[in-house]
């Protein structure tokens, strides 16, 4: 269930390309980077994972409290818009 070091790694570098401040929290269950100055964070999500939906929200409403956007970041997703060449604008939109 773990998330590939190489695929982590191209997340970190696509946004500090973009000039984007990026730092790794450390968490046993969860693969989470902080964007920016910290009022978002982002949940890496593999290809196989055993997450429950339940959980995933849970760890939403957590940082909800503390006023910090947490999104999900599948893998899937993140090699679709890599491939597609929308990564730029993908990130972006979460560092505004």
């Amino acid at each position: 269930m773990g998330i590939e070091p190489v695929w982590k790694q191209d997340v970190i570098t696509s946004f500090e390309d973009l000039g984007i401040a990026i730092h790794d929290i450390e968490s046993k269950e969860y693969s989470l980077l902080s964007i920016g100055t910290g009022e978002v964070i982002v949940n890496l999500i593999s290809i196989k994972n055993s997450y429950r939906p339940e959980d995933l929200l849970l760890l939403q409403d957590q940082y909800q409290i503390k006023n910090i956007s947490l999104l999900h970041l599948w893998e899937d997703i993140w090699l679709n818009k890599k491939s597609s060449g929308y990564r730029a604008d993908f990130i972006h939109s979460w560092a505004e």
